[in-house]
Protein backbone atom coordinates (compact mmCIF):
# COMPACT_ATOMS: atom_id res chain seq x y z
CA UNK A 1 0.00 0.00 0.00
CA UNK A 2 2.77 2.26 0.66
CA UNK A 3 4.48 1.91 -2.85
CA UNK A 4 1.24 2.59 -4.57
CA UNK A 5 0.52 5.50 -2.54
CA UNK A 6 3.96 6.77 -3.58
CA UNK A 7 3.59 6.52 -6.83
CA UNK A 8 0.45 8.27 -7.13
CA UNK A 9 2.04 11.22 -5.11
CA UNK A 10 4.39 11.22 -7.89
CA UNK A 11 1.76 11.16 -10.45
CA UNK A 12 -0.02 14.11 -9.17
CA UNK A 13 2.81 16.28 -7.85
CA UNK A 14 5.30 15.94 -11.24
CA UNK A 15 2.72 17.31 -13.66
CA UNK A 16 2.49 20.57 -11.75
CA UNK A 17 6.41 21.10 -12.75
CA UNK A 18 5.58 20.27 -16.41
CA UNK A 19 3.02 23.51 -16.33
CA UNK A 20 5.21 25.44 -14.30
CA UNK A 21 7.35 27.71 -17.45
CA UNK A 22 5.94 27.92 -20.88
CA UNK A 23 8.72 27.96 -23.71
CA UNK A 24 6.79 27.70 -26.77
CA UNK A 25 6.40 30.72 -28.91
CA UNK A 26 4.09 29.16 -31.96
CA UNK A 27 3.43 32.99 -33.23
CA UNK A 28 6.93 33.71 -32.70
CA UNK A 29 9.09 37.09 -31.88
CA UNK A 30 7.59 40.56 -31.94
CA UNK A 31 8.85 42.81 -32.11
CA UNK A 32 11.41 40.94 -34.85
CA UNK A 33 14.61 41.94 -34.79
CA UNK A 34 16.93 43.46 -32.61
CA UNK A 35 16.49 43.22 -28.29
CA UNK A 36 14.18 45.97 -27.19
CA UNK A 37 15.86 48.16 -24.74
CA UNK A 38 14.24 49.72 -21.60
CA UNK A 39 14.71 53.39 -21.75
CA UNK A 40 13.34 53.91 -17.96
CA UNK A 41 14.17 52.29 -14.96
CA UNK A 42 12.31 54.29 -11.82
CA UNK A 43 10.15 51.60 -10.58
CA UNK A 44 7.30 53.20 -11.99
CA UNK A 45 7.60 53.61 -15.64
CA UNK A 46 5.80 51.28 -18.48
CA UNK A 47 8.33 50.55 -21.34
CA UNK A 48 5.89 49.24 -23.55
CA UNK A 49 7.16 46.51 -26.28
CA UNK A 50 3.92 46.15 -27.65
CA UNK A 51 -0.14 46.64 -27.75
CA UNK A 52 -0.30 43.75 -30.24
CA UNK A 53 1.01 41.21 -28.12
CA UNK A 54 -0.17 37.15 -28.65
CA UNK A 55 -0.26 34.92 -26.69
CA UNK A 56 2.23 31.94 -27.82
CA UNK A 57 4.42 34.61 -28.64
CA UNK A 58 7.76 36.21 -27.05
CA UNK A 59 9.63 39.18 -27.13
CA UNK A 60 13.75 39.59 -26.92
CA UNK A 61 14.55 42.01 -24.22
CA UNK A 62 18.14 43.51 -23.00
CA UNK A 63 18.66 43.52 -19.20
CA UNK A 64 21.43 44.56 -17.17
CA UNK A 65 23.00 42.50 -14.01
CA UNK A 66 21.69 43.27 -10.97
CA UNK A 67 18.36 45.63 -11.95
CA UNK A 68 15.11 44.56 -10.88
CA UNK A 69 12.24 43.85 -13.26
CA UNK A 70 8.65 43.18 -13.41
CA UNK A 71 7.38 41.69 -16.43
CA UNK A 72 3.41 42.74 -16.89
CA UNK A 73 0.76 42.03 -19.51
CA UNK A 74 -2.43 43.75 -19.92
CA UNK A 75 -4.41 40.67 -19.40
CA UNK A 76 -4.55 39.62 -15.75
CA UNK A 77 -4.75 36.17 -16.26
CA UNK A 78 -1.56 35.85 -18.35
CA UNK A 79 0.97 33.58 -17.54
CA UNK A 80 4.23 34.56 -18.37
CA UNK A 81 8.07 32.91 -18.57
CA UNK A 82 11.18 34.73 -18.27
CA UNK A 83 13.93 32.39 -20.36
CA UNK A 84 17.71 32.90 -21.59
CA UNK A 85 18.21 34.41 -24.61
CA UNK A 86 18.05 30.56 -26.52
CA UNK A 87 14.77 29.92 -25.27
CA UNK A 88 16.48 26.78 -23.86
CA UNK A 89 16.16 27.56 -19.65
CA UNK A 90 13.48 29.28 -17.48
CA UNK A 91 14.79 32.23 -15.18
CA UNK A 92 11.43 32.81 -13.74
CA UNK A 93 7.89 32.29 -14.71
CA UNK A 94 4.04 33.09 -12.74
CA UNK A 95 0.57 34.59 -13.45
CA UNK A 96 1.19 38.37 -14.16
CA UNK A 97 3.29 40.24 -12.97
CA UNK A 98 6.39 38.27 -12.59
CA UNK A 99 9.42 40.42 -10.88
CA UNK A 100 12.96 38.47 -11.36
CA UNK A 101 16.14 40.30 -10.26
CA UNK A 102 18.80 39.82 -13.29
CA UNK A 103 22.33 38.05 -12.59
CA UNK A 104 23.99 38.61 -16.19
CA UNK A 105 24.21 41.60 -18.87
CA UNK A 106 22.35 40.30 -21.86
CA UNK A 107 18.75 39.71 -23.55
CA UNK A 108 16.10 37.65 -22.37
CA UNK A 109 12.71 36.20 -23.67
CA UNK A 110 9.51 37.46 -22.47
CA UNK A 111 6.97 34.99 -22.88
CA UNK A 112 3.44 35.35 -22.98
CA UNK A 113 0.65 32.73 -22.85
CA UNK A 114 -3.20 32.40 -21.44
CA UNK A 115 -2.47 29.99 -18.83
CA UNK A 116 0.19 27.91 -17.03
CA UNK A 117 -0.83 25.05 -19.47
CA UNK A 118 0.82 27.29 -22.40
CA UNK A 119 -2.47 28.29 -23.90
CA UNK A 120 -2.39 30.47 -26.68
CA UNK A 121 -4.52 33.19 -28.28
CA UNK A 122 -4.39 35.69 -31.52
CA UNK A 123 -5.48 38.22 -29.53
CA UNK A 124 -3.46 41.48 -28.72
CA UNK A 125 -2.25 42.57 -25.37
CA UNK A 126 0.01 45.03 -24.24
CA UNK A 127 3.81 43.16 -22.69
CA UNK A 128 5.59 45.50 -20.76
CA UNK A 129 8.39 46.08 -18.54
CA UNK A 130 8.51 47.94 -15.31
CA UNK A 131 12.32 48.01 -13.62
CA UNK A 132 13.86 49.75 -10.25
CA UNK A 133 14.96 48.77 -6.79
CA UNK A 134 11.45 49.64 -5.10
CA UNK A 135 10.22 46.46 -6.68
CA UNK A 136 11.74 44.51 -4.42
CA UNK A 137 8.54 45.99 -2.16
CA UNK A 138 6.71 42.55 -3.84
CA UNK A 139 8.21 40.29 -1.38
CA UNK A 140 7.44 42.08 1.35
CA UNK A 141 3.82 41.99 0.08
CA UNK A 142 3.77 38.01 0.85
CA UNK A 143 5.87 38.04 3.87
CA UNK A 144 4.37 35.49 6.27
CA UNK A 145 1.76 34.20 3.77
CA UNK A 146 0.79 30.83 4.85
CA UNK A 147 -1.82 28.68 3.59
CA UNK A 148 -2.98 25.10 5.49
CA UNK A 149 -3.44 21.85 5.44
CA UNK A 150 -2.25 21.11 2.14
CA UNK A 151 -3.37 18.64 1.16
CA UNK A 152 -6.82 20.03 1.72
CA UNK A 153 -9.89 17.99 1.60
CA UNK A 154 -12.73 20.19 2.35
CA UNK A 155 -11.59 23.97 3.88
CA UNK A 156 -7.93 25.10 3.72
CA UNK A 157 -7.05 28.74 5.91
CA UNK A 158 -4.96 31.98 4.36
CA UNK A 159 -3.47 34.24 6.31
CA UNK A 160 -1.31 37.06 5.66
CA UNK A 161 0.30 40.46 6.91
CA UNK A 162 -1.29 42.53 4.42
CA UNK A 163 -4.69 41.96 3.05
CA UNK A 164 -5.57 39.24 0.66
CA UNK A 165 -6.39 40.61 -2.57
CA UNK A 166 -7.76 37.54 -4.55
CA UNK A 167 -7.76 33.86 -4.78
CA UNK A 168 -7.71 31.76 -8.46
CA UNK A 169 -7.24 28.34 -8.23
CA UNK A 170 -6.70 26.60 -12.00
CA UNK A 171 -6.60 22.87 -13.04
CA UNK A 172 -3.96 21.16 -14.35
CA UNK A 173 -5.33 22.33 -17.96
CA UNK A 174 -5.40 26.03 -17.00
CA UNK A 175 -9.24 26.27 -16.24
CA UNK A 176 -10.38 28.57 -13.61
CA UNK A 177 -12.27 26.20 -10.91
CA UNK A 178 -12.26 28.17 -7.92
CA UNK A 179 -11.98 32.31 -7.47
CA UNK A 180 -12.62 34.56 -4.08
CA UNK A 181 -11.95 37.68 -2.81
CA UNK A 182 -11.41 37.44 0.60
CA UNK A 183 -9.96 41.30 1.25
CA UNK A 184 -9.09 40.43 4.73
CA UNK A 185 -5.86 39.16 6.78
CA UNK A 186 -7.40 35.48 6.90
CA UNK A 187 -10.16 33.60 5.85
CA UNK A 188 -11.45 29.98 5.16
CA UNK A 189 -11.94 28.84 1.23
CA UNK A 190 -14.14 25.68 0.79
CA UNK A 191 -12.41 23.35 -1.95
CA UNK A 192 -14.58 20.49 -1.09
CA UNK A 193 -16.06 20.16 -4.33
CA UNK A 194 -13.20 20.43 -6.02
CA UNK A 195 -12.18 16.86 -7.88
CA UNK A 196 -9.19 15.16 -6.08
CA UNK A 197 -5.64 16.03 -7.65
CA UNK A 198 -3.42 18.64 -8.13
CA UNK A 199 -3.56 21.92 -8.34
CA UNK A 200 -2.17 25.72 -8.76
CA UNK A 201 -3.59 28.32 -6.66
CA UNK A 202 -2.36 32.54 -7.39
CA UNK A 203 -3.18 34.43 -4.81
CA UNK A 204 -2.96 38.77 -4.95
CA UNK A 205 -1.93 40.64 -1.85
CA UNK A 206 -1.40 44.48 -2.45
CA UNK A 207 -1.46 43.63 -6.32
CA UNK A 208 1.65 41.60 -6.11
CA UNK A 209 0.97 37.66 -7.48
CA UNK A 210 2.42 34.71 -6.88
CA UNK A 211 1.79 31.00 -7.44
CA UNK A 212 1.11 28.07 -5.05
CA UNK A 213 1.17 24.31 -5.22
CA UNK A 214 -2.05 22.90 -4.18
CA UNK A 215 -3.14 19.16 -3.53
CA UNK A 216 -6.44 18.00 -3.41
CA UNK A 217 -7.27 15.00 -1.19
Amino acid sequence: MKKITFLLLIFVIYPLNDYAQCLTATHGQLPSGSAFILNTCNSVSKNTITFEGWAGEYSLVEINNGEIYQFNSSISTDYITISDNSGSTALASGTTPVTWTADFTGNIRFYTHTNAACGEQSFGRERFVICGALLTSKDFSFQGFKYYPNPVEGTMTLSAQESIDEVIIYNMIGQEVFKAFPNTLSDEIDVSNLSKGAYFMNVKIKGASENFKLIKN
